[in-house]
C-alpha cells in the first residue's frame, strides 16, 4: 500500500530536541504545497489512506479469490459482513469524514472491498479465512460471523490500526503503538 506517493512526497523536518521527523510535502491539485504535516496525523486522517489501511486489514482478515477467479458466497458474505459493520462504525466514530464526498467515498469502499465485480461463481473453491483471521475472529468459524461477531473484529482493527498493533500469533503482548504511527515513522 502506497502511504506517501499518491499524495506528495516524504522529507525529513528538524523539529528541535527531539531530532529528526518524517513529514509529508503534500499536494494540492498536483503542486506541492508549501507547509510540512507531521505524517502520523495525516495517515489517520486523509480520507482515502483511511479506507485503504481499513480494506488492507479486512483483507488479510477475509481472503479474497485468487486474481481471475470469482468468489464463494461465503468469502463474499464474510467480506459484506465485515465491510458494513466497519464503514458504520468509521462513520459513527468519525475516523472518516464525510461530509463532503461521501458518494465517492462509499464508491471506493465497495470496489476495494469487492474488487472481483459482482456475483459468485458456483464452481469458485478458496478460502474464507485469511492470515490475521484467528488473531482478530478467535475460534469463530466464517458462517457464525455476524453483525455482532463483525462488530468485535471491527474493534480489533480499531485498536490494530490505532493504539496497539497485535501480532500474529497473539502469544507476545501488542505492540505500544498502532500499526498507523508505526508505518508513518517507519517512512
Amino acid at each position: 500500500m502506497l502511504i506517501v506517493k499518491p499524495y506528495g512526497r516524504s522529507e525529513t523536518a528538524l523539529d528541535g530536541p527531539n531530532g529528526p521527523r518524517r513529514k509529508i510535502r503534500r499536494k494540492v491539485d498536483g503542486v506541492p504545497a508549501d507547509g510540512l504535516d507531521e505524517l502520523a496525523p495525516f495517515a489517520e486522517s486523509h480520507p482515502e489512506l483511511v479506507l485503504a489501511q481499513w480494506i488492507s486489514a479486512i483483507d488479510k482478515i477475509a481472503a479474497k479469490p485468487r486474481p481471475g477467479e470469482k468468489p464463494t458466497r461465503e468469502q463474499r458474505r464474510l467480506r459484506e459482513t465485515l465491510g458494513r459493520a466497519a464503514f458504520g462504525f468509521l462513520e459513527r466514530e468519525r475516523l472518516l469524514d464525510l461530509s463532503e464526498r461521501r458518494d465517492a467515498l462509499e464508491l471506493l469502499w465497495r470496489r476495494k472491498l469487492h474488487p472481483y465485480g459482482k456475483g459468485d461463481d458456483r464452481k469458485a473453491h478458496g478460502r474464507e479465512k485469511g492470515r490475521w483471521y484467528a488473531r482478530f475472529a478467535g475460534g469463530k468459524e466464517p458462517g457464525d460471523i455476524d453483525d455482532e461477531a463483525a462488530g468485535e473484529i471491527v474493534r480489533g482493527i480499531r485498536e490494530h490500526l490505532y493504539a496497539a498493533q497485535h501480532r500474529i500469533g497473539g502469544g507476545r503482548p501488542d505492540k505500544r503503538r498502532g500499526l498507523i504511527a508505526a508505518r508513518a515513522e517507519s517512512i
